[in-house]
């Protein structure tokens, strides 16, 4: 079955999580995962497995720094012996960073859907991942996803900025909806911005918007002197 896809600009997508460290670190963990996914293929068996024929062992990681429009992500690469393993990663991810923060705001809202994060392990790798290995990497994904998503807001930030980005969505059955993606954005009084909610839903309803500013009241949030939002 095909699967949908949503028309965003890269101006919607690198302004929706800018300067959130919580994002810039849920991200590195994903990417983390990738490489590592990427070397098992690579090396052909599970990290620590001892390998019958292979030619060469791993040894170990080297620290290297990924720069993406949420930050620097700080990775460890593991090591071949024979210097073999380059991660397809470094030289394909500009170009399916984009595709890879929607499937993150999609799974934030509906859980890890393992078809939609192997299709991106695979555009990253440049290879056909197992499924199976892509769960195995994943399985704790759900649970970081909801930490980011409960966590608490113990900063105050008397200002809040309200955004409601509409995005077309292509079905599988070739019929285009309108999905309404709600976000709310702190500013302190020093200036430091932060994405503090996201939520899918009809931005035309009072009882989604009541749920929406609930949680994060419910999360810690007070102190708001100021709300800026649009015309919905």
């Amino acid at each position: 079955m095909a699967s949908d896809k949503v028309a965003i600009s890269d101006d919607d997508v690198q302004g929706l999580f800018n300067d959130s460290e919580a994002f810039r670190k849920l991200i590195e963990g994903v990417v983390q995962k990738i490489i590592e996914a990427e070397f098992e293929k690579h090396m052909g068996r599970r990290p620590y497995e001892r390998g019958r024929g292979r030619p060469t062992h791993r040894n170990g990681y080297k620290t290297r720094t990924l720069f993406t429009r949420v930050g620097r992500l700080h990775l460890r690469v593991p090591q071949a012996r024979d210097g073999s393993f380059s991660p397809s990663l470094y030289r394909k991810y500009q170009r399916t960073e984009k595709a890879l923060f929607l499937t993150l705001v999609e799974t934030y809202q509906k859980g890890v859907a393992t078809r939609k994060i192997k299709e991106i392990t695979e555009e990253l790798c440049g290879d056909r991942i197992s499924k199976s290995t892509v769960s195995r990497y994943f399985s704790e994904l759900d649970g970081e996803l909801e930490l980011f998503r409960s966590r608490g807001l113990e900063r105050e930030y008397p200002y809040l900025i309200v955004d409601v980005q509409i995005h077309l969505v292509r079905r599988s059955d070739n019929s285009v909806t309108s999905d309404s993606l709600l976000v709310a954005e702190g500013v302190s009084e020093s200036g430091h911005r932060e994405v503090l909610g996201v939520a899918l839903g009809d931005s035309e309803n009072e009882q989604t918007w009541r749920d929406f500013f609930l949680d994060l009241r419910q999360r810690g949030l007070d102190g708001v002197k100021l709300v800026v939002s649009d015309d919905h």
